[in-house]
């Protein structure tokens, strides 16, 4: 990406925020929609350090945490017979909502039955401002979902094999779930310096305003969920979060150094794609340069602060650290699948100031204890994934292998098996992504920054997806 270039996004970017005032007619807490991943309530914002201030009183939903996801169900009914000729023009739902260095990824999907997902209807990128505007006390962002059209106009789908499953271009009503996730992960800027001068990337909803015509029906998003009711909790670094997914080998350093948010896809990460694979439900909480010891470049601790994974682990959002900020595991669904993808960091880029095998067993097996104890339910899986890297990579950068640490994680994996009761030996599982070419080859397959693009994570994703079909008896579906 040439300088200039970058520097006109910079500009177009830094002050995009909608200030129009809309009425909320669908608050933010309403029983109808459905959130996954840790979603926080306020009851009311303040113009502090972690919030933005709004003059609603509704309550607001916010997120910080990659694929965190709102849904909501809406029926189209066709209008009634009139002698006034039939509108034109598709229906909208307004959201209202706010994200400083966030991306969001709406998708318009028909339920073909009122219940299973038959084609996308159409996909719609939101990107917020990169500050807030000094001027703008209490800015919203208002996006007009687009939904399909009025009766008799059906609509252009993005897979236009299943449009004949429309069925209001049929004259009868339709259920469509809106899917509104959250692309880019919670530290642009790393966790230490880069966090505290410019805060995360935090995505707030406050609600729905009116929809613009009778034609729609918000309805309760639960019946029409993943009709298995699965869920995957994973928990990692980059790669999991999907760092640097829409970004090429060619992508300029200053240009991800800088606006990296813009990069990030969790949507398109090997968790979301096994996800899709198994209709399952994720919850993310990955973090670019995490580690269980310590942080990538620790030597510089500036970059990304003094804490790990564990100590983030905990929160429902990343940036409140409060007693009452801390995720309550009681509730809500436990996962049946639990991903751990960290070590990585412990050991890449450190200039040979790497944790003894000791240190990282007793680390990792503190950490997989919390999860079997607290987190887990009496038949969840654990599944620990190292590797997936190139054969490329370390030739590159010599401080760089993704396979490097994978003999301290299997060590730790072991060790952790001779101390946990068997009811939690037999639930854990050990798998080793090759970087000899065979999954991730280096070509066609990486995005920026040296990590996968869509195709390498959609690699790793086939790669596992027989382990967690066999662990879990799930049958997987093509993408």
């Amino acid at each position: 990406m040439a300088v200039g270039v970058f520097l006109r996004i910079v500009v177009t970017l830094a002050f995009a925020a909608t200030t129009s005032a809309i009425h909320i007619a669908i608050p933010a807490d309403d029983l109808r929609l459905e959130y996954v991943g840790r979603w926080q309530r306020l009851e009311a914002t303040t113009d502090n350090d972690t919030t933005v201030t709004t003059t609603t009183d509704t309550p607001v939903m916010r997120a910080d945490w990659p694929c965190s996801e709102l849904r909501v169900r809406v029926r189209i009914t066709p209008p009634p017979p009139s002698p006034s000729p039939p509108s034109t023009s598709s229906p909208v739902l307004p959201l209202v909502w706010y994200g400083e260095r966030a991306r969001l990824n709406v998708t318009v999907v028909p339920l073909s039955d009122g219940h299973t997902p038959s084609y996308v209807y159409e996909s719609q990128l939101l990107v917020g401002p990169f500050a807030k505007d000094p001027l703008v006390p209490h800015p919203r962002t208002v996006t007009n979902i687009t939904l399909p059209g009025p009766a008799g106009q059906p609509p252009t789908a993005v897979n236009t094999t299943a449009v004949s499953t429309d069925l209001v271009a049929n004259n009868s009503s339709a259920d469509y779930m809106v899917h509104i996730s959250k692309l880019s992960t919670a530290a642009p800027y790393g966790t230490g310096i880069g966090e505290r001068l410019l805060k995360g990337s935090m995505v707030q909803v406050f609600g729905f305003g009116a929809p613009s015509d009778t034609t729609i029906t918000v309805l309760p998003a639960a019946p029409a969920r993943n009709q298995n009711n699965r869920l995957i909790l994973a928990v990692g670094a980059s790669d999991t979060a999907g760092w640097c997914v829409d970004g090429t080998p060619h992508t300029n350093a200053a240009a991800f150094g800088a606006l990296g948010w813009l990069f990030e896809n969790c949507q398109w990460s090997y968790t979301a794609a096994l996800g899709r694979a198994f209709d399952a439900d994720v919850s993310v909480q990955a973090i670019s340069g995490i580690g269980l010891t310590q942080n990538a470049n620790a030597k510089q601790q500036w970059e990304m602060g003094d804490l790990t994974m564990p100590e983030y682990f905990n929160r429902t959002v990343q940036e409140d650290a409060s007693q009452q900020g801390l995720w309550n595991f009681s509730l809500g669904q436990r996962p049946d699948v639990i991903l751990v993808s960290l070590g990585g960091n412990d050991y890449n880029h450190q200039d040979g100031m790497v944790p003894t095998n000791a240190t990282f067993t007793r680390r990792f097996g503190d950490f997989a204890r919390f999860l079997f104890a607290v987190v887990a339910s009496p038949t969840s899986q654990v599944v620990v994934v190292c590797g997936m890297g190139s054969p490329l990579e370390a030739k590159l950068d010599p401080d760089n292998n993704r396979c490097r640490p994978c003999p301290h994680v299997s060590d730790a994996v072991a060790a952790l098996r001779h101390i946990i009761p068997t009811a939690w030996s037999s639930r854990l599982t050990y798998r080793f992504v090759p970087c000899d070419g065979s999954v991730i080859s280096g070509q066609g397959d990486i995005g920026c920054n040296g990590h996968k693009n869509r195709i390498g994570q959609a690699k790793v994703a086939a790669f596992l997806t027989p382990t967690i079909a066999d662990i879990t008896g799930w049958k997987p579906k093509q993408e």
